[in-house]
């Protein structure tokens, strides 16, 4: 999975828009900093998150309800 677009809006609530090419935007438009490093501690962290989950998903494929 792919946290891009999830790690910024996580850490920048007035993130509306993202457009890869120019950037996060809020609700007027504007340009939205974003710092590197607190970027890639979000991906960790989501990416972190998954891999603790994923053996449940594993397991509820293979036995449904």
């Amino acid at each position: 999975m792919n946290y891009n677009h999830q790690a910024i809006f996580n850490l920048y609530p007035t993130v509306v828009c993202i457009d890869d090419g120019i950037g996060a935007m809020d609700k007027d438009g504007n340009l939205v900093p974003i710092v590197q490093s607190d970027y890639e501690t979000e991906i960790a962290r989501l990416q972190a998150e998954q891999d603790a989950t994923q053996y449940q998903r594993d397991r509820q494929a293979e036995y449904p309800s």
